[in-house]
């Protein structure tokens, strides 16, 4: 009974060394795109650093962090294969489910990739915030951890870090802000005023050459990521689905919804390397 209850933990850098060499192992073998996902020597980097001054706690909470983001890469590549393989022939003129079994068989693993994704996203959104809080205050994280709302509270928190940020994590915010207004760009001009374009254009010319303040208007910005991708989360966690007429209808990519899906993964792609790069820094900082 006592074996049962030992649950996993890293005890030394040797195992951390190990368990980060089958990690990079398994992710290589679970898609080839996923090599690199998590920069090399970051995880017995981190542990080391953390290990040193009683940190594991922000350890632990990356390293969830990480898995997480790599298993909603992965399963973000069937879709994307299926649609190449199977649907992509019917692109002119997309067939139903209900033709025939394989196109049947192919949406459903579309819809089945696309619900595991969404459903983690809050959670991915949820330890990143965590993450930052264990770097930057973590005195804070109980507070954090135990709110109604972490996106509220994390927005308090956060307001007093303004030495402290890493101008890696605004550059993050700076790219997600601008490829969002790159993309609403696209649809605005159907039905926004000249002077609204320009507006928009001169917000996305300023995002090119600026990073944004800090805390306002990034952590506004930070929640209005969250948000977006909320919207359809809620309504799959909470409610009757969204995902499920979109992903089984017979529309091409570029006109269903749920392939919107990899926005957020692209997005997020940018926090994670933000974190990530400012996480070597500190611990590269440390062995000099």
């Amino acid at each position: 009974m006592d074996a049962f209850l030992d649950t996993f933990s890293i005890k030394s850098s040797k195992e951390a060394v190990e368990f980060e060499n089958f990690l990079h192992q398994y992710l290589s073998f679970a898609h080839p795109s996923l090599k690199g996902i998590i920069p090399e020597k970051l995880i017995s980097l981190l542990y080391d650093y953390s290990a040193e001054r009683d940190k594991l706690r922000l350890f632990y909470a990356v390293l969830d962090l990480d898995l997480v983001w790599a298993f909603m890469v992965k399963d973000s590549h069937l879709p994307a294969g299926l649609w190449n393989e199977v649907l992509s022939e019917h692109r002119s003129d997309p067939k139903s489910i209900l033709e025939d079994f394989p196109t049947f068989r192919a949406r459903m693993d579309v819809l089945d990739s696309f619900n595991s994704i969404i459903l983690r996203c809050r959670a991915c959104w949820d330890k990143y915030l965590g993450a930052l809080v264990l770097l930057y205050d973590p005195a804070s994280y109980d507070k954090f951890a135990e709110a109604p709302s972490r996106k509220k509270a994390f927005a308090k928190i956060a307001q007093e870090w303004r030495p402290l940020i890493s101008s890696r994590i605004l550059r993050a915010i700076t790219t997600v802000s601008r490829n969002g207004l790159l993309r609403a760009s696209e649809h605005m001009a159907k039905s926004f005023t000249k002077q609204q374009m320009e507006e928009v254009s001169q917000c996305i010319e300023y995002f090119l050459h600026h990073d944004v303040d800090y805390p306002d208007p990034a952590l506004n910005l930070m929640s209005q990521h969250i948000e977006s991708v909320d919207r359809i989360r809620t309504s799959e966690a909470h409610g009757t689905g969204l995902l499920r007429k979109w992903s089984l209808s017979a529309l091409p990519p570029n006109a269903s919804r749920d392939f919107a899906i990899y926005n957020f993964l692209n997005d997020f792609s940018a926090y994670m390397g933000g974190l990530h790069r400012t996480l070597l820094d500190i611990v590269d900082d440390d062995a000099e």
